[in-house]
């Protein structure tokens, strides 16, 4: 995992988009649907995960180490008031983000989560039969 100057590690996932998605959550699945057009609109979901233990994260050789918990933040967040980093560790971190590595792994959960709000089908709530679906 990246690790930024302060020695912070983190790390990026969808998992909180993917599973309100797979919930047969029609606000989430609407919300994802509207708002998730392209790449860069992956920044306002993408979660960034922290690690418990600067001591115990992962690295290349041990990739599963360390306890993972997903922040307040997403990527969109980086550079605003709701990031309390250093600026150190925000322009480090914005520069993370442009990294090959980081932009295919973006790319793939878009595609992911495009694939999953194709495929799902939730279920209409009783108040909003008519208005979304015909009858």
């Amino acid at each position: 995992m990246p690790q930024l100057p302060s020695g912070r590690h983190v790390g990026f996932t969808i998992g909180v988009a993917r599973e309100k998605i797979k919930a047969d959550d029609f606000t989430a699945w609407l919300a994802y649907t509207t708002a998730v057009n392209s790449i860069e609109d992956m920044k306002s979901i993408v979660n960034i995960v922290y690690y418990k233990s600067e001591n115990e994260s992962p690295s290349v050789d041990d990739p599963l180490l360390g306890e993972p918990y997903i922040s307040e933040l997403v990527i969109a967040d980086i550079g605003t008031d709701k990031c309390a980093w250093s600026e150190e560790d925000q322009s480090a971190f914005l520069e993370i983000i442009k990294s090959p590595r980081v932009c295919s792994w973006i790319q793939e959960s878009y595609d992911e989560l495009s694939e999953l709000i194709e495929q799902c089908e939730p279920t209409l709530p009783d108040n909003l039969k008519g208005i979304f679906e015909d009858e």
